[in-house]
């Protein structure tokens, strides 16, 4: 240690420097700051998560023995909301597509409005004068026929196959009523004509007679008995055709070896048990008027 004034070394304890004769001031001690002893960490123990234990029901626990600590039962989850207010119209909708899908699908095409049997009638009678006033093998004898007694009214049932094919039958019944007038008709045609070429000898004779002169017999066995009358006297009908149909008109197709001709009619349904047909074209120009509104009713 030094003297503050002379700067010169001072002995240890010395109150006066021996060099100046100055006081010698004591030395403050610097105390060092008192050092805090480490505050010790804890320690953090790694504990694994625990699975909440499942809550047993109430009936099927026992009673908590000492030191047991109860666990909490966690709360139940929240039910989620009810969808049913989106399942009624799905459902709803599933069922109006079924609806529409089947009505679609279940849709009739054009020819299944005429598969089935239908009944329809056609008078061939002003027809069949005009044909026989037009022919010159009959027109000399027809010219004196009682046209009255001619009724040559047609019962038919057309049949409309699923396979694309029809034909029609012609009902016996409906032919023989036409036979038995087509007999009056001839008959009434003979005895006329006797009488106004023959008239002086008409007087002399019978209506029987004149018919028994002129072997009518033998002219109405032969008729009757011919399978292929009716075919010549009326259009042949009983043929398988093909047809095809659209919205408005259905088209029959014949066949006669490579040649096909066809013919086309307009319809109208007036119901499902109810069809009228007028065709556009026949092959005899003096028939047309006959196939103008032929009625179809369904049959069953």
């Amino acid at each position: 240690m030094n003297c503050k004034k002379c700067n010169a070394p001072l002995l240890d304890g010395a109150g006066f420097c021996q060099n100046c004769g100055a006081p010698v001031e004591p030395e403050a001690k610097v105390t060092q700051p008192m050092q805090q002893p480490p505050v010790p960490q804890p320690t953090v123990e790694h504990i694994p998560a625990q699975q909440p234990p499942v809550s047993q029901p109430m009936y099927n626990q026992t009673m908590p023995q000492q030191g047991y600590v109860p666990v909490m039962t966690p709360p139940a989850p929240e039910k989620k909301k009810s969808k049913a207010w989106i399942a009624i119209p799905i459902a709803a909708a599933v069922i109006l597509l079924v609806v529409i899908i089947a009505a679609v699908a279940g849709k009739s095409s054009p020819e299944e409005k005429f598969v089935g049997e239908w009944s329809a009638t056609i008078d061939y009678t002003q027809y069949l004068l005009d044909d026989v006033a037009n022919d010159e093998t009959t027109a000399d004898v027809a010219a004196y026929a009682d046209n009255s007694l001619l009724d040559a009214t047609f019962d038919y049932t057309f049949v409309f196959e699923e396979d694309g094919t029809c034909y029609a039958e012609l009902s016996q019944e409906s032919y023989d009523e036409f036979m038995d007038s087509y007999m009056e008709y001839l008959k009434s045609a003979l005895i006329n004509y006797f009488k106004a070429e023959y008239s002086q000898y008409a007087a002399y004779y019978t209506d029987a007679e004149i018919l028994e002169l002129s072997d009518f017999a033998s002219l109405e066995a032969e008729l009757r008995a011919d399978p292929e009358f009716a075919k010549e006297a009326i259009d042949d009908f009983d043929e398988i055709v093909r047809f095809t149909a659209d919205k408005e008109t259905v088209t029959f197709y014949e066949e006669y070896g490579d040649t096909t001709e066809y013919y086309v009619a307009d319809y109208t349904a007036v119901s499902d048990d109810l069809i009228s047909i007028s065709f556009n074209e026949v092959d005899d120009e003096n028939m047309f008027d006959l196939f103008q509104n032929i009625t179809l009713e369904k049959i069953g």
